[in-house]
């Protein structure tokens, strides 16, 4: 669903705009007051949610001849503090009203919230939804570039369908509309007008795609780049950091360390330039199938690990 809203904002003259010709997508947790901050497996989530649809991006721009361009975002995920419990958030303006006056510093800019303790929206019922928030001086035209984006993702979307919606909504905030056409060779329009998808069953972004029309338009923004550390598209990401064969404690505690200390270990195992936690988590994530693959009667009774209890699906 999308929802445009509209508001004057007069600026003085003093105040000077940070324009970038392609800003990367920012990532925050929307935490209620009455919920706990989120956990390393809500965050790892959602990196793990935003590179599938980045992958989907470069995907279908590459097979529409544009070649392989995708956005780029923030590897920091912030986190916005509500006022407001969980089930007072049922209706998307709420939230909008709480952040909308921040950190707009920056034209042209895309922000997703996740939005915690929400498996949807109710008023109106929405599984997510896209907010543009754009600046009018008194007797200007309207420019494009003087918008922001805002994407509403609730954090507890049902996680067979979660990256899809989340593609959906991405690609309203790069200003795509609806489209009647439900499906392109045998495939679905991510931007399907009636856009819905079976919660019972698993949706994998490559049955989805983007009209030529679609490809095109973005193509002509600008807003899309080749990512060259997006070579993760192409093949699995190694987590055995000492190659011993393994995926274990050994390898989470060498990436530790190595967000303070060097060592001579290949430690940026996601490719983007720098050693950090979400390096930590996705080796830990690794380490935890392989724990689950060894002794799957762990998870049925539910035994604690050297990390705490495994994921719970």
């Amino acid at each position: 669903m999308r929802v445009k809203i509209g508001f004057l904002m007069y600026l003085l003259l003093s105040l000077s705009f940070i324009s970038y010709a392609q800003p990367p997508i920012e990532l925050a947790y929307f935490k209620p007051s009455d919920l706990p901050h989120p956990s390393q497996e809500d965050t790892l989530f959602i990196y793990n949610s935003m590179i599938e649809v980045q992958k989907f991006f470069a995907s279908e721009m590459d097979r529409h001849g544009y070649g392989p361009k995708t956005f780029e975002f923030s590897r920091d995920i912030g986190l916005i503090r509500g006022k407001k419990r969980s089930d007072e958030y049922f209706n998307p303006g709420t939230i909008y009203d709480e952040f909308y006056k921040t950190d707009w510093h920056i034209k042209n800019k895309v922000d997703v919230f996740f939005v915690a303790g929400r498996p949807f929206f109710e008023e109106p019922p929405a599984a997510a939804v896209s907010g543009k928030f754009c600046w009018v001086w008194p007797g200007s035209v309207q420019q494009p570039d003087d918008c922001n984006y805002a994407v509403l993702m609730p954090a507890k979307a049902h996680p067979n369908t979660f990256a899809a919606v989340l593609a959906h909504e991405i690609l309203h905030a790069f200003e795509l509309s609806h489209a009647g056409e439900r499906l392109l060779d045998e495939k679905q329009n991510i931007m399907f007008s009636a856009f819905h998808v079976d919660h019972s069953v698993k949706s994998d972004l490559k049955d989805f795609a983007i009209t030529d029309t679609d490809a095109a338009f973005l193509n002509s923004r600008g807003r899309l780049t080749v990512q060259e550390n997006l070579l993760m598209a192409h093949k699995e990401i190694d987590t055995d950091v000492n190659n011993d064969g393994y995926v274990d404690l050994s390898d989470v505690l060498i990436v530790r360390s190595a967000i303070k200390h060097k060592n001579s270990y290949d430690t940026d195992v996601n490719g983007d330039g720098v050693t950090n936690e979400i390096d930590v988590l996705l080796v830990k994530a690794k380490a935890h199938e392989a724990i689950a693959a060894a002794a799957p009667a762990l998870i049925r009774r539910k035994k604690i690990t050297t990390w705490g209890a495994l994921k719970r699906k």
